[in-house]
């Protein structure tokens, strides 16, 4: 299979999974990454032409999304990790407008920025005489 080739095929893979929904999650670029593997293409090659195929069709790949997500928290936390409810909702934001194409709701998104704020150790700031706003927003938008 030439380069060529696997482009084309991942106009159709891509479409196939993503035209409903307009985003790519793990689970789908996993598959799509075992195509290119399976013929003989290196992973960063696949990876590649993921991306450029999404770009060109306007998905959003999840894995990008999450990196995007770590940036910004990275850059709105204070020194100590922590992110006050203005710098928490703000990463909200910008992300839910790199999903204004896809059929992603906001609770998708808060969920999201969650788990990464999770996983990367970042933690809500909370002075003493306020309420945990950030368990007040995960239980308006059905987060557990």
């Amino acid at each position: 299979m030439t380069a060529d080739e696997l482009h084309d095929r991942y106009v159709a893979e891509i479409d196939k999974r993503g035209l409903d929904d307009k985003y790519i999650d793990g689970v789908e670029e996993r598959e799509l990454m075992q195509i290119a593997i399976q013929h003989g293409f290196p992973p960063e090659r696949a990876r590649a032409v993921v991306v450029d195929v999404c770009r060109e069709k306007g998905y959003v790949i999840e894995a990008s999304l999450v990196q995007f997500i770590r940036e910004q928290l990275k850059s709105k936390a204070k020194a100590d990790g922590s992110l006050d409810r203005a710098a928490y909702e703000a990463v909200i934001r910008e992300a839910s407008g790199r999903l204004a194409l896809t059929t992603r709701s906001p609770r998708d998104v808060m969920q999201l920025v969650e788990s990464t704020m999770d996983d990367a150790g970042y933690r809500r700031a909370r002075p003493w005489w306020q309420p945990d706003w950030l368990r007040r927003l995960t239980n308006r938008g059905g987060i557990n």
